[in-house]
């Protein structure tokens, strides 16, 4: 198989019809996606706004992604290295994915990009950014 959908699919009724519903797998857990992304060849996320959940857990197993270009995506995603964006256009769709036949990512940098996002780091992050403000309001 070349591809699975991830995420709610309920607007693929009749393409479920025609091509089984093997292909959908609807909206799981991390963990039970975590052996599926780390298996993939790259993640293609159409997702137009919102934090990029999938794209992330991606980023976290060492595996690429793809995204569209122009998407809110690009405010937590920059291009560099196992990230990479595409018009839209199937035919520039194809060319990124066989660009990313011809490049091999370090996983490791892969998942450095998804770490910025980890929750217990995000945490402190924010607890920081309030003491800072706490302290101005102090004088």
């Amino acid at each position: 198989e070349k591809f699975k959908f991830i995420g709610k699919d309920d607007h693929f009724e009749d393409l479920k019809l025609e091509l089984g519903t093997d292909l959908f797998l609807g909206n799981r857990c991390a963990g039970e996606m975590a052996t599926v992304l780390a298996s993939c060849k790259a993640l293609i996320d159409f997702q137009k706004k919102g934090f990029p959940r999938w794209s992330l857990s991606t980023l976290a197993t060492g595996r690429p992604v793809l995204f569209k270009r122009g998407s809110s995506l690009r405010h937590y995603l920059k291009e560099q290295e196992g990230v990479h964006t595409f018009s839209g256009i199937f035919e520039d769709l194809s060319e990124q994915l066989s660009k990313l036949s011809e490049q091999e990512p370090k996983p490791e940098h892969l998942r450095k990009q998804a770490m910025k996002y980890h929750d217990i780091k995000f945490k402190a992050e924010v607890k920081r950014r309030l003491n800072k403000i706490l302290k101005m309001d102090e004088f």
